[in-house]
């Protein structure tokens, strides 16, 4: 199990809780049945000296200090502006990288320019050419939007895999034309804390099959000529999760208030999720006694709710994804959904070891372990 942290100074990102206000209505909200809880609009000094604290933390390297990465989190975060514009500015230290995602249709030069000046990243949550289906509107077809977006210093897309989204190459394509560029762009597989619509689950597993062995194709050959590519780097982000899984060090789901992250308020208080549930604590608090109240959160809902999940082939990549879904018969349809990409992600990696025996090269990635083996079968 992975140890929680034992100082403060051991955090490398921060995830802020601004509110959960939203002026959307995605189908696949995550907040939607959540219980109300009242977030302030001015942030407080306790949590400022906090967050200034962590930055001054940060390990030095080529004399400077590393990054300190504070996601700013909604709701819809446009919506805090004034308190995203309160917290930047009072916390005020250079190796602070900030960013949040976004809708985007509350976006002004006003903020794009706030955002450029201190330099804010800003990540548009967007589905592709049929986003309208799964978010209500696409703001990209909004040139007003357009133009504050592609007036951004930083600026990538998040998107959410759907039904309505899993051709990820036509995803990418339709943002790439309306941005006029390349956009780094990350895909999101859907996490199912409520029922949801069940055309949004309506998968093509053909396709999608289809679709995973291409882009294993391509992340093959960028690993084999050491280039990087969003194919490469998707499947990458998996396999670490296999190297954690079998040298012990994170066999369950890392996320919010876990191994080197905290989620914090503008009232100082630690919550284990990022949804503002489960309060451990405040930054006041000892480090160590939230960690193990975290870690105790997380070990029940596994155990209440993905007790099934350690014997899946997939679970060294996987980790059992969020430890709130339950396993209804939509989360069995979406791990079949995901169980096919896994598939890509596992051949890719028996290829790739063969790859390296062929060429004699004594190299390290992806070694087989006796306590992932199975993904390698």
């Amino acid at each position: 199990m992975e140890a929680g942290m034992k100082s403060f100074a051991e955090t490398r990102k921060v995830l802020f809780l601004l509110g959960r206000a939203c002026n959307f209505k995605c189908r696949y909200c995550l907040q939607c049945n959540e219980e109300p809880v009242s977030f302030p609009k001015r942030v407080s000094e306790e949590a400022v000296a906090f967050l200034q604290k962590l930055a001054d933390a940060q390990p030095r390297t080529q004399r400077q200090r590393a990054s300190l990465r504070i996601n700013l989190m909604g709701g819809e975060p446009l919506l805090y502006f004034p308190t995203i514009q309160d917290v930047v500015k009072r916390v005020d230290r250079s190796n602070v990288e900030w960013a949040f995602a976004t809708n985007g249709s509350l976006i002004s030069p006003t903020m794009v320019d706030f955002f450029n000046e201190h330099r804010v990243k800003v990540i548009l949550s967007h589905d592709g050419p049929q986003t309208v289906k799964t978010r209500g509107i696409d703001v990209l077809a909004n040139p007003d939007i357009k133009a504050c977006l592609q007036a951004l210093d930083r600026f990538s897309v998040d998107s959410v895999i759907t039904s309505y989204s899993q051709d990820l190459l036509a995803v990418r394509a339709y943002i790439n034309e309306a941005m006029g560029c390349a956009v780094p762009l990350k895909h999101v597989f859907l996490t199912l804390l409520n029922e949801v619509s069940a055309d949004l689950l309506a998968y093509d597993f053909a396709a999608w099959e289809a679709t995973c062995a291409q882009m294993g194709d391509v992340a093959l050959v960028q690993f084999e000529e050491k280039r990087t590519g969003w194919e490469s780097d998707w499947f990458w982000r998996y396999i670490n999760r296999y190297y954690d899984f079998a040298e012990g060090t994170n066999p369950l789901c890392s996320c919010s208030t876990r191994g080197k992250t905290l989620t914090v308020d503008g009232n100082g208080r630690v919550w284990r999720c990022i949804n503002g549930v489960y309060p451990i604590g405040t930054v006041g608090s000892e480090c160590w006694d939230f960690n193990q109240r975290s870690e105790a959160n997380i070990i029940r809902l596994y155990q209440d709710n993905k007790h099934d999940c350690g014997e899946c082939r997939w679970f060294p990549l996987c980790h059992g994804h969020c430890p709130r879904e339950r396993m209804t018969a939509q989360q069995r349809i979406q791990c079949e959904f995901m169980g096919i990409f896994f598939e890509a992600v596992a051949t890719v990696m028996q290829q790739f070891c063969q790859f390296r025996q062929d060429n004699e090269d004594s190299g390290d990635e992806f070694p087989e372990s006796k306590a992932a083996e199975g993904v390698l079968k």
